[in-house]
């Protein structure tokens, strides 16, 4: 269902809004547990390590709703699928 263009507009806006908050309320988080829960001031001004853990607590937040919203759309993709096909997921 095609939304209005206003409405429309203000969601397109607002996504990377979304993304960018989202990313730096886990990246925050992620640098807070390391230093004061985990005490590992070493880790936390790590880059790598930070980095890491962090995709990892979003992708862990994210990834059922992800999935969730790929059970409506990959059925009906694979269905008038043609030519070669290269499934990538996971297990």
């Amino acid at each position: 269902m095609a939304l209005p263009y206003p409405l429309n507009r203000g969601i397109n806006i607002l996504v990377p809004v979304l993304f960018i908050l989202t990313g730096t309320t886990f990246g925050l988080y992620t640098f807070l547990h390391l230093l004061f829960v985990e005490r590992k001031p070493s880790l936390a001004f790590n880059y790598s390590h930070w980095r890491d853990q962090s995709f990892t607590r979003i992708w862990t937040w994210f990834g059922p709703l992800v999935a969730k919203a790929d059970l409506a759309t990959v059925p009906s993709l694979a269905g008038v699928a043609e030519g070669g096909v290269l499934d990538l997921g996971y297990a």
